[in-house]
């Protein structure tokens, strides 16, 4: 990015923060990478390149079958946030289909790519995959101490989600509200009871930390 200054006198220079970007923009990662079936997700492109041009875009397609969204392109806009950041959102997962049978696409890959002017997407194979919302089942306790964090063990039914790709690229977390206050912990996939079996078809429990109330 160049900051562009212009002289009539040939000495004095403007000093008004105007600037000028070359852009050669390059995805490198996208978070999450996990998509939420009812296109709630908020994606965060993280890359090189980009400038604000104001008509930055992000692109949801598969290289070996085009993809449509509601009968159209799958266009999202993008904010640009800074040369590495484009804030975007995702699809419902009802809306991309296959261009050729119409078939839905599941939880089949898709790339994320980005344009920042023209027409002219990037074709960096960053994959994405959509994933269903999962159900609690039952939690090994009910209540805790306010002032102490308490091991917490929820059941899960995981539906028909690939459990290898949610340990793989998954973000767990919890997240506790009431009275207007909310509290988010780190959370983790895993077996129980507990074991050295390290398969992710095992899954079936998150763990997290109750916070200090």
């Amino acid at each position: 990015m160049l900051n562009v200054e212009v002289t009539i006198n040939g000495e004095s220079y403007t000093n008004d923060n105007k600037t000028y970007g070359y852009f050669d923009p390059f995805v490198l990662d996208a978070s999450p990478k996990l998509l939420s079936v009812d296109g709630s997700t908020a994606v965060q492109v993280k890359g090189l390149g980009f400038v604000d041009s104001g008509q930055c875009k992000a692109s949801y397609d598969n290289r070996t079958s085009a993809l449509t969204c509601g009968g159209g392109t799958c266009w999202k806009n993008a904010v640009f946030v800074d040369k590495n950041t484009l804030n975007t959102t995702s699809f419902p997962q009802s809306d991309i289909r296959y261009s050729g049978s119409g078939q839905d696409v599941k939880w089949d890959p898709m790339y994320i790519d980005a344009l920042v002017w023209g027409d002219q997407f990037t074709q960096n194979q960053v994959e994405v995959f959509y994933y269903e919302d999962p159900q609690l089942k039952s939690a090994n306790i009910a209540e805790s101490p306010a002032n102490l964090q308490s091991q917490l063990l929820l059941t899960v039914d995981f539906k028909n989600n690939d459990l290898g790709r949610l340990a793989r690229l998954g973000d767990p977390k919890c997240r506790f509200t009431a009275g207007g206050k909310t509290f988010v912990e780190e959370a983790q996939l895993v077996a129980y009871p507990f074991s050295q079996s390290r398969d992710p078809e095992k899954i079936n429990t998150i763990h997290c930390k109750t916070p200090k109330w």
